[in-house]
């Protein structure tokens, strides 16, 4: 165990409104690296290459409509984590209809963004939901008298309800300098996400 050490700079809530989804079976565990000295840092995010490809997705949210939530979850003879994220949609094209029918039978993970960089190294930024099992969508919902959604679509995505995950989400830190884990995330971009 090591020590925790008061945070001098102020910690700062929220996370950016672009998230990135995964296909769970576009990851390619074996040749993804991890920190040797703390297993809870992915130091490099490897894809399967072939057809289809395998990219990162990015979802548009607006004025902090994203809301991963962590939570441990004490069962009788173990303890598990529960990974969730709520994110809207602020449309209902044809073409957002079948990307959530394709999602409800999808397992995923999602790249969150964090809005508190400590010390600007980037190393408190990114994390990823769900690499053990990857998340499901949980529920949709589309009220077209909404006025809080204007007649988009909320979407909650979370763990099976059987398997949990087995630890806090992964925190995604890539090379030694500010901007590589950001350079990498572009490599794994798909062609439909605006340019970062």
């Amino acid at each position: 165990m090591a020590c925790i050490l008061k945070n001098c700079e102020n910690l700062v809530p929220g996370v950016k409104d672009r998230a990135f989804f995964i296909n769970y079976e576009c990851v390619d565990k074996v040749n993804s690296t991890f920190d040797p000295t703390n297993a809870l840092i992915l130091t490099h995010l490897e894809l399967f290459t072939g057809s289809p490809e395998c990219h990162l997705f990015c979802v548009e949210g607006y004025n902090w409509s994203n809301e991963p939530k962590f939570s441990m979850v004490k069962k009788t003879f173990q303890k598990t984590w529960e990974h969730s994220f709520v994110f809207r949609i602020f449309d209902n094209t044809p073409e957002d209809k079948i990307w959530i029918e394709n999602l409800k039978d999808s397992r995923f993970m999602v790249v969150v963004e964090n809005v508190y960089n400590k010390s600007g190294l980037e190393r408190t930024v990114y994390e990823i939901l769900g690499w053990d099992f990857g998340l499901e969508l949980n529920a949709a919902e589309r009220d077209p008298n909404s006025d809080e959604m204007l007649g988009g679509w909320l979407l909650t995505a979370g763990c099976s309800d059987k398997m949990k995950e087995s630890s806090m989400p992964l925190s995604y830190i890539v090379g030694s300098t500010p901007g590589d884990t950001l350079t990498e995330i572009r490599t794994h971009l798909a062609h439909c996400c605006p340019s970062i």
